[in-house]
């Protein structure tokens, strides 16, 4: 079996997403690097059995990274076929978007954007998984795109003002670990307290002429917005810019139970 069953735009390129249960064909998709789900059932016996999830997102069982048991499950998740065309193509999807931003995945070719912007930049709370040369942080980010998202559905994240091109900053989120914060560090509390909810760390970082223009709050607090959980922000007390971000931030999460504490 092998059918066509989405077809949507990518910079203005018509792309095609395809499903199919035979081998031959799904290898030469993804050798071609045309979208692809791979087709089984609930039963079958490579790896999932007793599975009961329409699609699910990364096995080792499988020949690509998504697959699926019931085609009509699939055709109704316009998200879902969104996320494996845009995986295939390399392109990174957007998260948020305001009047003057877009808030997008990071992908391999951000790589000297973003050593830009920690040369330039300043941050806030832990960022620091992109170091080492240019080629080093395109595989970091190659995988980071590939993989992260999907698997945890949180992450960092790039800032573009609209009618820019180039990435302007980085805003996101690693998870929280309270009894690392050490004690040159402020922590403020923007949302929820609930030891029931994942806890994440807000962190972020803008080149030097983008900043004090609004642009990095307005990018957290629409991230805010869409995480559900504990978000904190820790911030070295000797680090003015991320603090007053942080303040600001947090003035304007007030629809949130939250406080700060040092």
């Amino acid at each position: 079996m092998k059918e066509k069953i989405y077809t949507t735009l990518i910079n203005g390129k018509s792309s095609e997403l395809w499903i199919s249960d035979e081998p031959e064909f799904i290898k030469e998709c993804i050798e071609r690097r045309i979208p692809i789900i791979e087709y089984t059932n609930a039963d079958c016996d490579r790896g999932n059995e007793g599975s009961s999830d329409a699609h699910r997102d990364v096995s080792d069982s499988f020949l690509t990274p998504w697959a699926a048991d019931s085609v009509d499950a699939v055709k109704s998740d316009t998200e879902y076929m969104e996320k494996v065309i845009h995986r295939f193509a390399g392109i990174p999807l957007v998260v948020a978007e305001t009047d003057m931003l877009i808030i997008r995945e990071l992908c391999e070719s951000d790589a000297e954007d973003v050593e830009r912007i920690f040369s330039e930049g300043s941050a806030s709370g832990y960022i620091g998984i992109w170091s080492g040369d240019v080629d080093d942080r395109r595989e970091t980010l190659r995988n980071y795109c590939s993989l992260h998202y999907d698997l945890y559905g949180y992450g960092y994240y790039g800032v573009e003002i609209k009618g820019d091109n180039a990435v302007a900053g980085i805003v996101g989120f690693r998870e929280y670990d309270a009894g690392s914060v050490e004690k040159d560090k402020t922590v403020f509390v923007i949302k929820g307290n609930d030891s029931d909810e994942i806890s994440l760390e807000l962190g972020y970082v803008m080149e030097k002429k983008y900043r004090r223009k609004g642009y990095c709050v307005s990018a957290c607090l629409e991230l805010i917005k869409k995480i559900p959980g504990n978000i904190f922000i820790v911030v070295d007390k000797n680090n003015t810019p991320g603090l007053r971000a942080a303040e600001r931030i947090y003035s304007q999460t007030d629809i949130f139970k939250s406080d700060s504490s040092a």
